[in-house]
């Protein structure tokens, strides 16, 4: 059999097999000229619905994602706490909720001198942790000799809305600036406070050129002793001030002191108590009431000393510098007599003027003059009786 006839039965074979279902479908389906054909889908609705599902859902999700983002961006960026170092240098810092410092700046010149100085050395303060920028402005306060054994005193003020958090780090600060202290051989004397300045405090502050937390101190100590106004505390250093402020820390609201402020600069009250003693050429003795405190006259700090004896009470003014006596003033504890002194070399040896008997009356005065009269008249006639005698 040749190949083209068995080709051709093959063929056949396989058409009769396979039904021709072409017809059928074309039957099926609705043809017209130009038209397409249409073919219904039961699942639209649906499909829009679940459209409509992923669009609201993708909204919320970057609706959410961008408030995340605004978030950590504000939390990054805002303010939570101010913390404020005072010496001489007074610098500012403010810090985020995670204590990443924002900004650092300098309230005086001496401020502005450290942070400049920092900068030189290619440290920045700005995206450091709070303690190591703190630590940081210690270390070169103390380089440039800010502290030493004579000015040991540094004031650590914490303004935050979150009382809790404000003593947090104020107790914080207190131990990591005494620990930095104390490994630059300094035997520092610490201040916290804590407290956001009213309008009264941030007035003070501007008027007088210092910091709030300065201002804060001072006006402390001033609601607790009517002998010192603002305006003289506020030319002292913090030194000074904490010397001031020392015996009434456990009595003043919110502030903490850790270690004890420096008087090597000073006299000691004993001296003081010595040069009063000597100046009256006494002897110290257990006769002797003796008493002193630490004051301020003219801008610079003085001890008031009183020594008290069997009837006299001696006052003297010295300074807390020099031990030179500036003045001094004696009472007769009975009659409240005083008097001035004012040579401080030499002992004020002037006596109490004895009381001034009373005015005579005008009775008394009738009677002296009688007496005066009878003496006059007899004293004559004697001189008469003499002249007539051979």
């Amino acid at each position: 059999m040749r190949a083209a006839n068995i080709d051709t039965k093959l063929a056949i074979a396989i058409s009769n097999e396979v039904p021709d279902v072409l017809d059928d479908i074309l039957s099926k389906c609705e043809t017209r000229s130009g038209n397409k054909i249409e073919i219904s889908n039961s699942n639209n609705k649906s499909n829009k619905w679940m459209k409509s599902i992923y669009a609201t859902a993708a909204a919320l999700a970057l609706l959410v994602g961008g408030y995340f983002v605004i978030g950590q961006y504000q939390m990054v960026h805002t303010v939570d706490s101010v913390i404020t170092l005072d010496v001489n240098p007074s610098v500012e810092l403010k810090v985020n909720t995670a204590e990443i410092v924002l900004s650092a700046t300098g309230l005086n010149q001496d401020g502005n001198s450290v942070i400049n100085d920092i900068k030189q050395d290619g440290v920045k303060l700005t995206g450091r942790k709070l303690d190591e920028a703190v630590n940081e402005l210690v270390c070169s306060m103390v380089e440039k000799g800010y502290f030493s054994e004579l000015k040991n005193s540094i004031l650590i003020s914490v303004e935050n809305s979150d009382n809790e958090k404000s003593i947090e780090i104020k107790t914080r600060l207190l131990k990591s600036v005494g620990n930095a202290l104390s490994e630059k051989g300094i035997d520092g004397a610490i201040l916290g406070q804590i407290g956001t300045p009213n309008e009264k405090i941030s007035e003070l502050a501007e008027k007088y050129g210092i910091s709030t937390g300065k201002a804060s101190l001072i006006e402390s100590i001033v609601a607790k002793t009517t002998q010192f106004s603002f305006e003289d505390l506020a030319e002292l250093n913090i030194s000074d001030l904490s010397l001031l402020a020392e015996k009434w820390i456990g009595e003043m609201q919110n502030i903490s002191m850790v270690g004890t402020p420096s008087s090597k600069g000073y006299i000691s009250s004993e001296i003081a108590i010595d040069r009063a003693c000597a100046n009256l050429n006494i002897a110290l003795n257990d006769n002797l009431e003796i008493g002193t405190s630490l004051e301020l006259a003219d801008g610079k700090l003085i001890y008031d000393v009183s020594v008290i004896t069997d009837n006299m009470k001696y006052e003297y003014l010295i300074d807390a510098k020099t031990g030179s006596i500036i003045d001094w003033v004696t009472s007769v504890i009975d009659t409240e007599t005083m008097r001035n002194g004012h040579d401080s070399n030499s002992v004020n040896s002037d006596s109490v003027e004895p009381d001034l008997p009373e005015e005579p009356t005008k009775e008394i005065a009738d009677d002296i003059i009688d007496i005066i009269t009878d003496i006059t008249s007899k004293a004559i006639q004697d001189t008469n009786s003499q002249s007539t005698l051979p």
